[in-house]
């Protein structure tokens, strides 16, 4: 098994991160200070000063003079203010919030359903509650910053097959996404030409993105300490639209010249806000099922479940039936020992067993089959759901049967990517790096069947085989 990579904790970070810390999970668009600056990777993307205090004889605090902190991509510096003065900012408040109801908005509905209460009830209560309306703010601008990066028309920014555009949805073709039929909806769109906004540049945008989803942050987690019946279907929305968040930032923050992050990283970010997601839904799920945004779930309970041999082709159901056989060499290859050691553990401290990876494997193959038959658009993004509160833990520890499982999501994520402005390249970076690590475990190198479904993973991604990377029968 690959070692988990440690994590540096500190004191030393920039007095801007300080002020920003949170404790607990901590988001992408809050994550801790990586102390490289001045400026810092932090103070860097939101154009802030940084500056560190300098602590002599434990006694004395020098304050130096504030750093540059215009970074390679123009973001402009500046105190934190996205739009300048109190007009500017309002003016620029009142875009977005009109560009969220007549465009952005298509990019998360998954259903028909869905558009009269993302496009009006949800900015409606956004006026009651602030958290909800910095959600809306902070969404509408990453996608613009998305969408008009100067990198955004690039090839290399995008997997093959898809546009960079910003993209709306056609009811019953285009939206996307819930995790089950009782998990809310995050959606994709059709792709068409976005709409012009203002002619201030992208990396602004993804200044003001990354400050009002800090403002959201604060509030939603304010509000998640007491779950009423006024607030859970926003909190519910509103924690869909952080997992997208999530996604799309690493992408956004490439193509404005930040470098890379690593999207197993981020992958297990993105099932930590999926599991929340449930935890708010079962909150009181009655309450949410009689609540404003009823008509949608009770739209995708419906539908029922998509049947495997109606749906996919036999290719891929020989691809996903290689997870068995991986699996049990896995169990081999951990010895009895170590599984009834790992059985013994509560669930939030040991790794899946190999009955509950036997389960996912029903589990993805309903995913593959849900995105086959596009009656919710983007219905993988509820895998998380299935898996439990081990899966998590595993993929932070770089366990390779749970890196094989997260693979073949990647297979789906990817074909979201086409369609979602948000989504557009995850796919295939994560199937790229989690391949990189699986060709170097043992779970690989001793099962013939892992290294026919890594190879069958690349091909579905538009990547070229690994050298000496079998094929897939059938």
């Amino acid at each position: 098994m690959l070692k988990r990579i440690s994590h540096r904790k500190s004191r030393k970070g920039c007095s801007s991160c300080k002020r920003r810390h949170v404790k607990g999970p901590v988001p992408l668009s809050c994550m801790q200070c990586d102390e490289t600056g001045p400026p810092c990777s932090n103070c860097k993307i939101r154009g802030l000063d940084c500056n560190y205090n300098v602590i002599i004889d434990g006694t004395r605090s020098i304050r130096p003079r504030p750093a540059n902190s215009s970074s390679p991509d123009n973001v402009p510096s500046g105190a934190g203010a996205p739009a300048g003065d109190a007009e500017e900012r309002r003016l620029l408040e009142l875009e977005l919030i009109h560009r969220w109801s007549t465009h952005t908005y298509k990019s998360m509905c998954s259903l028909k359903e869905d558009e009269e209460y993302v496009q009006n009830i949800l900015p409606r209560k956004g006026y009651q509650h602030a958290f909800v309306m910095d959600t809306i703010i902070a969404f509408t601008a990453l996608e613009v910053a998305t969408t008009t990066a100067p990198a955004a028309n690039s090839n290399t920014s995008s997997p093959v097959g898809t546009t960079p555009t910003t993209t709306t949805a056609t009811p019953g073709s285009s939206s996307s996404s819930p995790s089950t039929g009782s998990v809310g909806a995050v959606g994709t769109t059709s792709q068409q030409q976005s709409p012009p906004t203002s002619s201030a540049p992208s990396s602004k945008y993804l200044r003001i993105a990354l400050e009002y989803n800090d403002r959201a942050s604060a509030g939603f987690r304010a509000n998640l300490s007491n779950i009423t019946k006024d607030n859970i279907s926003l909190l519910y929305i509103c924690s869909g639209l952080v997992l997208v968040i999530n996604i799309a930032i690493p992408q956004c923050l490439e193509l404005h010249g930040f470098e890379r992050q690593s999207t197993l990283a981020n992958a297990a970010r993105m099932f930590d806000l999926l599991n929340g997601m449930l935890v708010i839904a079962f909150a009181d799920f009655d309450t949410l099922m009689s609540s404003d945004y009823a008509p949608s779930l009770q739209a995708a309970l419906a539908l029922g479940t998509a049947d495997p041999r109606e749906h996919l082709a036999q290719e891929t159901i020989d691809a996903l039936a290689l997870l068995h056989p991986v699996n049990d060499r896995n169990s081999e290859l951990l010895g009895e020992q170590a599984q009834r050691d790992n059985d013994e553990r509560p669930p939030a401290e040991r790794n899946p067993t190999h009955e509950e990876y036997k389960e996912m494997v029903k589990f993805i193959v309903i995913c593959f089959a849900e995105d086959r038959r596009d009656a919710i658009k983007g219905y993988c993004l509820g895998f998380p759901a299935f898996c439990g509160p081990p899966f998590p833990r595993a993929i932070k520890e770089r366990e390779p049967m749970a890196l094989f499982f997260l693979l073949y999501w990647a297979v789906l994520l990817h074909n979201l990517g086409a369609m979602a402005w948000w989504a557009r390249s995850v796919g295939r970076r994560m199937a790229e790096e989690i391949s990189d690590i699986l060709r170097r475990s043992g779970l690989y190198m001793a099962s013939p069947e892992g290294r026919q479904a890594v190879a069958w993973v690349r091909r579905q991604v538009d990547l070229p085989d690994l050298p000496d990377s079998p094929g897939v029968e059938g």
